[in-house]
């Protein structure tokens, strides 16, 4: 009766120790992109107050050093350069006849819109639900505001004009062809009723954040 009952415990020990094994791998191994881009989108969240331009160019204020790991701080000044190189290939001499317009007090650049008195009053613009829109590209620190026009969206769609040669006119980024991919995308998708504007990350991977009417 005795070994019985130590063959039982001992049987019962040894099942929740696999069990304790299994739930441990599962647990260590479970990493997916996904989750991965939810932290870093977290991150930057937190750190948005903490990051403003500076004459052209973003930075990071010190008092962030005290508030975030090293790790966090890596991952956010990884983001800011990878902004502004982007930035400082646009402020060239190669586009030195865009209008870029640095506004500080947002903290965005906006590049080469088609009407900066249209950009201006474009969100006031509600008397009806779909407009013609403007055309610019808003860059933020850690992504990218895309504003097509209608017609400029027309002639996307029709071929006229491929979403990647206007998009590559309008600012220098190594992402600009997944950028236009996922464009060219909703626009397949979807009638053109109106403007367009497209929010596109750049951080883990490249992706259209989300889109809507102008």
């Amino acid at each position: 009766m005795l070994k019985k009952s130590f063959a039982i415990f001992a049987a019962t020990l040894l099942l929740i120790s696999s069990f304790l094994t299994l739930s441990n791998v599962k647990a260590d191994t479970i990493s997916p992109a996904v989750t991965q881009e939810e932290s870093v989108t977290d991150l930057f969240s937190k750190a948005n107050k903490y990051v403003t331009l500076k004459g052209k160019f973003f930075v990071l204020d010190k008092t962030a050093e005290n508030l975030f790991t090293n790790s966090e701080i890596e991952k956010i000044n990884t983001q800011i350069s990878q902004t502004n190189k982007m930035l400082a290939e646009t402020y060239s001499a190669e586009n030195a006849k865009k209008i870029v317009e640095v506004n500080h007090s947002n903290n965005t650049v906006l590049i080469d819109p088609d009407n900066q008195d249209n950009y201006q009053n474009v969100e006031a613009l509600t008397r009806s639900r779909y407009h013609q829109g403007v055309n610019s590209v808003s860059v933020h620190w850690n992504y990218i505001l895309i504003k097509i026009k209608k017609s400029t969206l027309n002639n996307i769609k029709n071929g006229s004009i491929g979403a990647a040669g206007y998009l590559a006119g309008k600012f220098k980024n190594i992402y600009i062809a997944i950028a236009a991919s996922a464009i060219v995308g909703v626009l397949s998708a979807n009638s053109i009723k109106g403007g367009m504007w497209f929010r596109v990350h750049t951080y883990v991977y490249t992706a259209l954040e989300g889109w809507g009417w102008q």
